[in-house]
């Protein structure tokens, strides 16, 4: 846990405040992932498979789990209270009304590319608009986009 948020005891940086355009709209776009679990066909153990997700399922939605884990973090990570509120306050981000999905990963580098400029021409200086950049971006996604299906097509005939 320390090698991922840094030790507490030794005063590392754990959390910082998100920044906010202060000519933004008051929102703040969090980038999250899907996550998911994918078994190869004729696999041994599917129901292994299962398990674990039905497991990581289990941990994030049985309230008696949720607590011991938030206890762990107080009492074997020395987690304080202003830590904790933050871990709160990024998870209701990353579940509230402005997460931006990330569904490139694994779609190949052009795809890849194409979706980080867009979200690179956000993030700059001089940002466009979202209505920009999907327009700039569009024909090109489209396109790839078109030759993924096209070979997910010709897979499965």
């Amino acid at each position: 846990m320390s090698q991922i948020w840094g030790d507490i005891s030794e005063g590392e940086l754990m959390f910082c405040p998100l920044p906010r355009d202060s000519e933004g709209d008051g929102n703040h776009y969090v980038t999250v992932k899907t996550g998911g679990y994918v078994i190869v066909e004729g696999a041994e153990n599917p129901e292994g498979v299962a398990l674990l997700a039905s497991c990581d399922r289990f941990k994030i939605l049985d309230p008696t789990v949720v607590s011991v884990d938030r206890k762990q973090l107080e009492e074997i990570y020395l987690w304080t209270d202003e830590m904790l509120e933050m871990y709160d306050h990024v998870h209701d981000l990353a579940n509230g009304d402005y997460t931006v999905v990330v569904y490139d990963a694994g779609l190949g580098d052009k795809v890849d590319d194409a979706v980080n400029s867009c979200k690179e021409l956000g993030r700059l200086a001089t940002a466009s608009t979202w209505a920009q950049v999907k327009e700039s971006y569009s024909e090109k996604l489209e396109y790839y986009v078109g030759l993924l299906n096209d070979e997910v097509e010709e897979y499965n005939s």
